[in-house]
């Protein structure tokens, strides 16, 4: 049983899907697996336009939080650097998964 749950969402538009498919494994390595869902999202830029995405929302489960924490970190420097966006969505939380 895991008692956290990490996610990160890397926009499609900018990622190419070879950067992606090395996400997964690192994380794959790291948390022993992942799910992958296919999103649409927005936000209202400084200029009052909405601004929408298409994105991979890329969840994992551990029971350390504070490490997921961290390697979630890090990938976020990756994604930030590959996309060129300023801002990537992440978040780690208490979860009750069963894995069985």
């Amino acid at each position: 049983m895991a008692s956290h749950k990490g996610t990160i969402i890397v926009p499609t538009e900018n990622a190419h899907e070879e950067f992606v498919t090395l996400l997964q494994r690192r994380l794959a390595n790291r948390f022993g697996g992942f799910s992958v869902y296919d999103g649409y999202g927005g936000w209202v830029d400084n200029h009052g336009n909405l601004i929408t995405e298409e994105h991979v929302r890329i969840e994992v489960a551990g029971d350390n939080p504070e490490r997921m924490r961290h390697v979630l970190d890090i990938e976020r420097r990756r994604v930030k650097h590959e996309t060129g966006d300023e801002t990537v969505y992440t978040e780690v939380k208490p979860a009750d998964i069963e894995i069985k």
